[in-house]
């Protein structure tokens, strides 16, 4: 007969523990065994261990709690106040823990393969455990599976294991997620507020140990931590379910880095991205299989755009690794502090071994918790390959920060210590090292990268694979979700997205590509299921359409409901919509201006107090106790700790919502502004707009907008599709009826005093206004100058709240100067393109950077009068540096743009969309136009040798007269037609 825990702990004596009560629902590990084991049957394990679990039969807890064994203690305290035997109190708190954890590694492993043996299973006598004199003085965190008590635990489990037919594999694994999980159990009863006194002499007695026991069990608190964030967490903090509940293995290209430089050299238009270009494969088998090869050496690279499951995948692999045996160690980019010069101290301080957000006490924490990176020369046999068990995973490089000053810098220093201090170590224990982040070419171009490091490109998600995903998210999401079946609702979503899919197997446009993305990718398809949820029409396509159309119903809906997605109606957590949204836009501002993805509040409180002081203090109004708290329970926003800071749940709600943030601030322009005021006269080219010029204040604020940052690729394409949704419900051509409140539009005619204003905006800068100090004039003297505009921009980027003693490091005003002009022509040429040719829209005078027929639309002539000063322009942007996608101007849209007669010698046009525009007599001598959309362009009478225009959309273009000589034209499939007319002196690639 199994041994009695009640009994041993006194709470049996003279049958005065009831069966009902808490005390009577105590039981040992053999006896809670033994009633799973009561039938061997192999069906329906995972319930037989609820119902012998004591706590859910005793206060009623649902199977995913995560603190059921503390509740269950504290409902025992009474019977407990007279057990002070500190041995029986830690074999009450190592049963507790044990069951705890047997109940979760039955959860993730199932039922077994096989069947069982016998009708009952009975602990044998031998593996029953002495309790009775039994002491825990050889139970320590770091070796705890070698304890007495520990060991006779896992005897009995696989004893029952067996006998119900669980294969070896499957006992392995059972094995392995008891040992993962029993020292967590163990803490949480040990540690917790609500029991901590209880074990207050067990729980010291295990504090006890040198600095090499505190830094492995301060280790073991940060794995458990990493297997908390993905079985337990709920997602976005507030979601019914965890990632491990709705996570779906993603796939990959996998190629050598040798490779990938090779074939870009040989063919820009090569990417990775590609479905040819390094296959599909399994992720988690493709890096675990590396991470196994004895012949492997190197590091591990991960990339894909945002939303893709980067850091999803990173908790996924850390919970692998604890199930082999191995030993996660998860950073973040962004927690490694720029002012660590030394790689292994900045990891010190990045670790995680405590959510701050779990009621739990923080853990000791040893001095140094590497041990001087002793751990890291730890060794072990896997898979054959000798390694060091701790495998370091790097997540999100491209969190460091989104300023281009010092990025790269501080990305290749961090990269070049890890390749020295954990890829080359020569005849020391090899260190596993994973890194992601976005595409960025800080990396590329950094040393780090040698001939054989693996890349691995995350892919879209297979047909099958959303399918399972939207299933998952359904049926946590409830009925709701489905609206009457779930093949109803989402049926006709994943038979869209499977005919897509597979048209765009090969080689997809852009615009395919955005439209795969937003249910391709597994952040972006959660976000469209919540959509879906509300969604009032059948038809879910519109919905689908790009990232932008996505994120644009998402922030209407969320803002309708006070910054709400679930079903949280607690008044004092609402906030207007006419107050939330603008406020989400100008943190998104603040934090983009101070060049990261999450920032203090001392920080946000300076920059938003400047414009928004009134809005700040009507939220603050709601919730007292914590700055900008109200937000912080929004959908958009993790945590609530203040000394956190503040931060958006994902990057791409920053990048949408300050790009939604600019539109707002082009549009404000137009509603305030019945006509644009005339241009100055040409002989003032130096002189700033007057202070009542509506141009004065509207530069400004412009400036302040765009002259922190570069405008990534991210906030370009949001910006795109932006301006295209303005002009298209502006010309009624779009009628929605979304869930949520959209924006109030902009009338076609104010629109097209923005494009005015624009133009005037790009003369001010192209002259140099902002960087001159304007004079100021008593009388006929010279007084003195106001300090350059650009001094206030450079001020502005720079960091507001600075602690004492602190100098921090001032932006160049050339960077600024930059930034500033690419931000403005990317505007003008988008808002010239999409304003349509009408009567409304007709200039009342034609600008000095705008050209138009009689009759024809306006079109953005970023030359001006002078043509060559364009060519100049671009010298001047790209002399900051680093402009993400390259040399200026590329990626830009410049369709229905007048570069006539204009010069453009070795411009850099790669991938410029340039539909409709007019080239005539430009002067192209080797100027790149690479992959650039050139269709219904005029080209007539244009110059060019060397010409790079391979992989160009030609199609509809007139090249009458064009003299080209030895222009690389593969890829472009001119016509015979287009050939016939031009004058191709000995083109290449045709």
């Amino acid at each position: 007969m199994a041994f009695s825990l009640r009994r041993y702990l006194g709470l049996d004596a003279g049958g005065r523990a009831r069966t009902g009560s808490a005390a009577g629902q105590l039981k040992s590990v053999a006896e809670f065994l033994e009633h799973v084991g009561a039938t061997l049957k192999g069906e329906g394990i995972a319930e037989r261990v609820a119902e012998a679990a004591p706590w859910l039969g005793a206060i009623g807890e649902a199977a995913r709690e995560s603190l059921p064994a503390v509740k269950f203690v504290v409902k025992l305290a009474e019977s407990l106040s007279k057990v002070n035997d500190p041995d029986q109190l830690a074999y009450l708190a190592c049963t507790l823990a044990f069951q705890r954890s047997v109940h979760a590694a039955v959860a993730q492993v199932g039922d077994p393969a096989g069947t069982g043996s016998a009708p009952e299973w009975r602990a044998k006598p031998e593996l029953d455990v002495p309790a009775e004199g039994m002491r825990f003085d050889d139970l320590r965190w770091q070796s705890f599976a070698s304890s007495r008590f520990y060991t006779h635990g896992v005897a009995l489990l696989d004893d029952l294991a067996d006998a119900l037919g669980y294969t070896e594999a499957q006992q392995r694994r059972l094995r392995s997620e008891v040992r993962l999980r029993f020292p967590a159990e163990l803490k949480r009863l040990l540690y917790s507020p609500q029991t901590r006194e209880r074990f207050a002499a067990f729980g010291t007695r295990l504090q006890l140990g040198d600095e090499t026991e505190l830094a492995h069990r301060a280790l073991g608190d940060h794995i458990e931590l990493q297997r908390r964030l993905y079985e337990e967490h709920p997602v976005f903090g507030e979601e019914p379910f965890s990632l491990a509940d709705v996570y779906v293995d993603t796939q990959c290209g996998k190629l050598t880095w040798k490779t990938i430089r090779d074939r870009k050299r040989k063919d820009h238009g090569f990417s990775e991205f590609a479905e040819k270009a390094g296959g599909r494969h399994d992720l988690l088998t493709t890096v675990m299989d590396l991470i196994g090869d004895k012949a492997f050496d190197d590091a591990i690279v991960i990339q894909g755009p945002a939303g893709a499951g980067k850091s999803a995948f990173t908790l996924r692999l850390a919970a692998e690794l604890s199930r082999e045996g191995l030993k996660p160690i998860r950073v973040r980019f962004r927690d490694l502090k720029r002012t660590m010069i030394n790689v292994m101290e900045a990891l010190r301080e990045a670790i995680r071994v405590h959510d701050d957000r779990e009621d739990v006490e923080p853990p000791p924490m040893p001095r140094d918790i590497f041990l001087d990176g002793a751990i890291f020369d730890e060794s072990e046999d896997y898979r054959g390959a000798k390694i060091c068990p701790w495998v370091l995973i790097l997540d999100g490089w491209d969190e460091v920060s989104v300023s281009a000053q010092g990025f790269r810098k501080h990305v290749e220093h961090i990269l070049a210590q890890v390749r020295d201090r954990f890829v080359d170590r020569y005849n020391r224990p090899r260190v596993r090292v994973v890194l992601t982040g976005r595409p960025s070419t800080a990396v590329t171009e950094s040393s780090f990268l040698k001939d054989k490091t693996r890349v691995l490109t995350l892919r879209n998600l297979e047909p099958k694979s959303l399918e399972r995903h939207l299933a998952r998210l359904a049926e946590f999401m409830g009925p709701a979700a489905c609206k009457g079946s779930w093949a109803g609702r989402f049926g006709p979503v994943v038979a869209d997205y499977r005919e897509g899919w597979e048209k765009a197997r090969g080689e997809a446009s852009p615009a395919e590509r955005a439209r795969l993305e937003v249910l391709g990718l597994p952040l972006l398809a959660h976000l469209a299921v919540r959509l879906m949820v509300a969604w009032p029409d059948d038809d879910l396509k519109p919905l689908l359409e790009t990232p932008t159309t996505l994120y644009r119903h998402l922030v209407d809906l969320t803002c309708h409901h006070g910054g709400r997605h679930g079903g949280d109606d607690r008044p004092d957590l609402h906030i207007d919509e006419d107050e939330l949204r603008p406020l989400l836009r100008e943190v998104a501002v603040a934090m983009t201006a101070y060049g990261r993805d999450a920032i203090p509040y001392d920080e946000l409180e300076d920059r938003l107090n400047e414009r928004y002081a009134d809005l700040l203090e009507a939220v603050q109004d709601r919730i007292n106790d914590e700055p900008l708290a109200a937000l912080l329970v929004s959908f958009f926003f993790k945590g609530g700790h203040k000394d956190l800071g503040a931060e958006f749940t994902h990057k791409s709600f920053r990048e949408f919502l300050f790009a939604e943030a600019i539109v707002e601030a082009l549009k404000d322009f137009g509603r305030e502004n019945a006509a644009c005021p005339a241009e100055k006269p040409e002989a003032d080219y130096w002189r700033d707009f007057e202070s009542d010029d509506p141009r004065y204040d509207w530069s400004r604020r412009l400036g302040r907008l765009l002259g922190p940052q570069w405008i990534t690729p991210e906030v370009r394409g949001h910006l795109q599709a932006l301006i295209t949704w303005e002009m298209e419900r502006a010309d009624a051509l779009v009628a929605e009826a979304p869930p949520g409140r959209p924006t109030a539009p902009l009338a076609l005619e104010r629109w097209a005093v923005v494009r005015d204003g624009l133009a005037d905006l790009w003369d001010w800068w192209g002259e140099g206004v902002h960087l001159r100090g304007q004079p100021r004039m008593k009388g006929k003297k010279l007084e003195g100058f106001d300090e350059p505009l650009v001094d206030e921009w450079v001020r502005w980027a720079m960091p507001q709240a600075v602690a004492r003693g602190v100098r921090p490091t001032p932006y160049r005003t050339t960077t600024i100067d930059a930034h500033v002009g690419d931000g403005l022509c990317t505007l003008a040429a988008l808002v010239h393109a999409r304003v349509p040719e009408s009567p409304a829209t007709q200039a009342a005078e034609v600008r000095r950077y705008q050209s138009q027929r009689e009759g024809q639309r306006v079109r953005f002539r970023p030359t001006g009068r002078h043509e060559g000063f364009f060519q100049n322009y671009c010298a001047r942007i790209n002399a900051a540096g680093f402009r993400p996608g390259g040399l200026f101007p590329s990626y830009l849209c410049f369709n229905y743009a007048d570069f006539g007669r204009s010069m453009l010698v070795r411009a850099s046009l790669f991938s410029c969309s340039l539909r409709f525009a007019r080239l005539t007599g430009a002067s192209i001598h080797q100027a790149s136009f690479a992959y650039a959309d050139l269709s219904n362009a005029n080209l007539d009478y244009s110059i060019g040798a060397s010409v790079y225009a391979h992989g160009c959309d030609f199609s509809q273009a007139s090249l009458r007269n064009a003299r080209w000589r030895h222009p690389l034209l593969a890829g472009s499939h001119l016509t015979p037609e287009q050939l016939q007319v031009a004058d191709m002196f000995e083109p290449i690639g045709l």
